[in-house]
Formats: C-alpha cells, structure tokens, sequence
C-alpha cells in the first residue's frame, strides 16, 4: 500500500458551478477505510466550514500540493458501489444537479447528517475583556458583535451569514485561540426514527374526574380529556384529539397543571411483513381483461412505449394495475412504469 493516499471526494456544500471531485489528504489512521462509496466529513471552502463528503476515488497522487485532510469517516463500511457512482456522475452531467444531489437522490434520507457548530463566549471574559482582546482587528470585533448581539452565543452560520462573501473562518480561530470564544461542533441525522407523542394520566381516576367537574364550563375541552384518560390512562395524542375533538394546546394545559404526562415513543422505519393467508387477486372483466392485454402487448414489445388508462372511480383500473404489477414481479427480464 502506497504510503499518501488521496481521496476524490464530492462535497455536499459545493454548488452545481463549483461542483467537482476535490482532492483530500487521507490520513495514516483512514487510509484502511477511506474507501470509494464511503462518506466523510472535510473542511471546505476558506471558513473550512465541515461537511459531509462521498468519496469517489482514491489515488496516489494530486494536481495539486497543498490538500486539507479527512475530518472523520461516517461508515464502516461503502454505502454506494462503483455503478451507482458511474449513476450520480451520469445524473450530474445530464439532471443538472451535483454529484451529492444525485447521491443523495439514490440513498434514503435517513443517512446523511447535519453539521452545525455553536460559538459562545467564555466565561473568563465579560463583554469589555473581549473586545479588549480582539485589539484591532475588525474581523474579530465582528465576530463578538454578532455573538453580542445574541446575548453572548449563536450558531457559527449566523457569524458567516453577518459576513458575507467574506470568510470568519480565522477570525473565529484567533478568539478561540485566545480563550475569548469557544466552538461547540453538533453531529445529528436530518431524518431520524420516527416518535409519537403519548399522553398518560398523571393523577388518579378519581382525581382525574374531579379535576374534569371543576373544568366542565371554563376549559371543556381540557375536561373531555380528563374524562378519556380516566378510562384508559395511556392513549396516543393523535387519539386523545381525534376522540375528543380537541388540539395539543388543552393537552399541554394538563401537562403544566401536573395532570397528565406527554412522553415520546420510537415508531422505527421497519419493514412491515404480512404472514397470514393472501387474499386471492381479482378476477378481470372483460373490459378490464382488454385493459390488461393492450398493456402487456407494449411491454412485450422491443420498442420503448406508454398507455394512458382511463375509467371512472370504481371501474376496476386499481385492479388492472394489480394483474399489471403480479405478472411483472414474475418475469424477471421485464420492466414497466406504473403511474395512476
């Protein structure tokens, strides 16, 4: 193994005009990981603003002399093979999107992450001391007008929006560097599982059912919910609402009058699997029967073709897809695109 490594790396800040593979040092502790199909996190642009970036390629040597280095890697393992990348560079060149767009198109949401970080001012320095340290230097007293400005801590992108095209990237350093500010950098997937909120009765039955008396004529709806969670205790908000009729803002009154609890419960993104007996499919009619014959006669065709299906709701068109896409999973060199 060749002892420098370079990874061409498609970053997801860069813009369609901007959008290129951008050569990055690998580490010595990457080197057996940084992959093609990986992910990873690298500074980028002169902020060197951290984001996240698929590697492309890796090769021995670079254009050019100077590269900034691998941050970290986000996978154990590739989560893109060699043609799904071929794919993201075709749809580049021909979808008018970024590599990363096309990437991210292929893969599910639940994947990527969002960077943030947040400045703060430290506690060893009072509003007069900081400036005080910044000296002459504007770019500095920028950075701590801004922070000033959101009573002593903000998010590093509120400081780059302030500046502009210019980059408060060595400001920031500096400050952190004299112990003026700290940075706090924020890792978290932009889809995560799926919660629902719950509402659980804090109090007993009986009390819940006094507290619903005395709520009757001034908070009704407070006192509907009283009188449900009295019965069962436990129920989804969206239940508690569709049974009474209400919204969250009489159930969240509860919540702070100590009355009941909302908590929130993971809902995973699991694959749902039927094992019970299958429901034979349909039988078509005759008119739907022509429906499907026309359909399957373009698809056993060699020439590219498409069909419009019409009928009134109720005329069995959901049944002529179900024959359609039954026959389709059975043949595997065949491929059709059914749109209702």
């Amino acid at each position: 193994m060749s002892e420098k490594r370079i990874a061409r790396i498609a970053v997801s800040a860069a813009t369609y005009w901007t959008d290129r593979p951008y050569d990055y040092n690998v580490p010595a502790e990457f080197a057996d990981v940084v992959k093609p199909g990986i992910r990873v996190t690298v500074p980028f642009s002169r902020g060197n603003r951290k984001c996240e970036g698929i590697v492309l390629a890796v090769v021995e040597e670079s254009a050019y002399d100077q590269l900034k280095s691998v941050i970290s890697v986000l996978d154990h393992d590739p989560i893109l093979t060699q043609a799904q990348i071929k794919l993201a560079l075709w749809m580049r060149e021909h979808c008018f999107c970024t590599v990363y767009d096309a990437v991210k198109a292929i893969l599910p949401a639940g994947l990527w992450f969002d960077f943030s970080a947040q400045l703060r001012l430290t506690d060893s320095y009072d509003k007069e001391m900081a400036y005080e340290a910044a000296g002459k230097s504007k770019l500095q007293t920028m950075v701590l007008d801004v922070l000033f400005a959101n009573n002593g801590a903000c998010d590093r992108k509120a400081v780059e929006d302030a500046f502009g095209e210019a980059s408060p990237g060595t400001a920031i350093k500096e400050l952190v560097k004299k112990g003026v500010i700290e940075e706090n950098s924020r890792e978290k997937r932009k889809v995560s599982d799926k919660t629902r909120d719950y509402v659980c009765l804090a109090v007993s039955s009986d009390d819940a059912l006094t507290e619903a008396s005395a709520r009757k004529r001034r908070a009704p709806s407070q006192a509907a919910v009283l009188q449900l969670m009295a019965s069962v205790g436990r129920a989804s908000a969206a239940e508690v609402k569709y049974f009474t009729g209400c919204t969250m803002q009489p159930i969240k009154a509860l919540e702070k009058a100590g009355l009941v609890t909302i908590e929130q419960e993971e809902v995973y993104r699991h694959k749902v699997t039927y094992d019970g007996e299958l429901i034979p499919i349909p039988v078509l009619t005759e008119a739907q029967q022509q429906a499907y014959d026309g359909i399957m006669a373009l698809c056993s065709g060699v020439e590219p073709a498409c069909a419009l299906l019409l009928g009134v709701t109720g005329s069995g068109k959901t049944t002529v897809y179900i024959h359609l896409i039954d026959t389709m999973l059975k043949c595997e060199k065949s491929a059709i695109l059914l749109v209702p």
